[in-house]
């Protein structure tokens, strides 16, 4: 384990690297702030001990340009302190320093400190590998029946065509273009939504609202038209809205009905009726989905992650589980929140306010 120490005081700094080094680890050292965020950045330190007073650069100088580098923010920081202030430890911690150390320490006490830290940022790894894990098995196991389906239809009609084209009459060919353009179109909407979690995972969209509220009932009604002819189940959709206007990209606001509408009538029956209605209530803008499904329920939507599915005795084949890790990311980006509604009987009321 590699430690770097930041330190202006040449005493302390070396006292603290023979404790160190006596204790097995490996030891960088810098005089200066800027030569330790020099080093930090170039030698990646296991754990960083950052003295708080120093000319120049000091320690919350420091400690902010490592939290705003991506190959440091997450590096524990223990800050080295001779001042016992409140402020310094409500500072250090709002920059996001994980443990203070105040001078004179003993040999004990500096060991234990960094141990604890040490300790704490192993199980925080297990844990992140662990999830990654869990997440790669997931994708494994969706993305290849997800991508296959639509291709397996593709591929039947392309081999056919290109084997024996007279071998279709008119209203056949008529069927395998229809049948060909919704495998397209089922793979097409695959990747964008792929595309679009990752984005959001990565946090490269803007959403930001516009200056002036645009109307958005013709975007809304389009969009649930659309998802219902998905399913090929507009009779089924009822469709209820004012003449209502939003601040929010228009793109976002129809990504959100889209995962919303289509998980809706993806766990409901054919016969069934989906409800999408929207109003405005004080400054939100308000939808509300109801479908008559297995139903959905707040312990559930805690639990969503991507590629995790639900209800899976009721459709176990369909769907990549990204719909609702969608919604929530994109949710939290814009301080929207969603409310879920279980009914007496059988289905889900989901109120989304943004």
């Amino acid at each position: 384990m590699k430690i770097l120490t930041i330190e202006d005081d040449v005493v302390l700094r070396d006292g603290i690297n023979e404790i160190l080094v006596r204790a097995g680890y490996e030891t960088v050292q810098a005089s200066m702030g800027s030569e330790g965020l020099k080093l930090a950045l170039e030698k990646r330190p296991d754990l960083i001990l950052l003295d708080i007073m120093m000319p120049g650069m000091n320690g919350f100088d420091v400690l902010k340009h490592l939290r705003e580098h991506h190959q440091t923010a997450s590096t524990p920081v223990i800050m080295v302190t001779a001042l016992g202030s409140r402020n310094n430890y409500r500072d250090g911690m709002e920059l996001g320093a994980d443990d203070f150390i105040v001078k004179p320490f003993t040999r004990n006490e500096l060991l234990q400190a960094i141990e604890s830290r040490l300790s704490r940022k192993h199980l925080f790894n297990e844990i992140k590998e662990t999830a990654v894990r869990e997440t790669n098995m997931r994708i494994l196991r969706t993305i290849p029946h997800e991508l296959r389906t639509p291709l397996n239809g593709l591929m039947g009609y392309g081999q056919l065509l290109a084997s024996d084209p007279d071998c279709f009459s008119r209203d056949e060919l008529i069927s395998a273009g229809k049948d060909i353009y919704s495998s397209a179109l089922r793979l097409n909407r695959l990747v964008e939504r792929y595309l679009l979690f990752i984005q959001l995972e990565l946090k490269l969209g803007n959403w930001e609202r516009v200056s002036q509220p645009f109307p958005v009932y013709a975007s809304l009604k389009q969009k649930a038209f659309e998802v219902a002819d998905r399913y090929d189940r507009l009779k089924d959709l009822f469709f209820s809205g004012n003449a209502v206007s939003s601040r929010l990209p228009l793109m976002l606001l129809l990504q959100l009905c889209d995962e919303l509408l289509d998980n809706a009538f993806k766990f409901s029956m054919v016969g069934d009726q989906v409800s999408f209605c929207f109003d405005v209530h004080g400054e939100n803008l308000v939808l509300e989905i109801e479908d008559h499904g297995p139903g959905f329920t707040k312990e559930q939507y805690s639990k969503v992650s991507p590629f995790v599915k639900f209800n899976l005795n009721f459709r176990s084949n369909e769907g990549s589980g990204l719909g609702l890790s969608i919604v929530q990311r994109l949710l939290t980006d814009i301080d929207g929140r969603l409310q879920i509604i279980p009914k007496k009987e059988q289905g889900t009321i989901i109120r989304v306010l943004v």
